[in-house]
């Protein structure tokens, strides 16, 4: 029998579900698509950002990986430059 002990969708039922990345670009698609940011935190020189999860998130990510997500372009460049501060003020 294979059991599975833990994976990406399973999620602490005490806090809010979070999905994380260190893909700085894929961060900055979904903050533009309106993912909240829950924290940040660093891995060495890697920044993790971490987002209050969304049902569609799976979706959203496909797209993006397929060149098929669409955002405002105004809304991408200024996710851009809230990451890339943020980034910069991790401590």
């Amino acid at each position: 029998m294979n059991h599975i002990a833990h994976n990406e969708e399973t999620f602490n039922k005490e806090s809010p579900p979070e999905y994380e990345t260190t893909d700085f670009y894929l961060a900055s698609y979904l903050r533009s698509k309106g993912y909240t940011i829950a924290s940040l935190g660093r891995s060495g020189n890697r920044t993790i950002f971490k987002f209050g999860d969304k049902p569609e998130r799976r979706k959203d990510i496909l797209a993006y990986y397929n060149g098929e997500g669409t955002v405002p372009p105004l809304s991408l460049i200024s996710a851009i430059k809230e990451m890339k501060a943020f980034i910069h003020n991790v401590g």
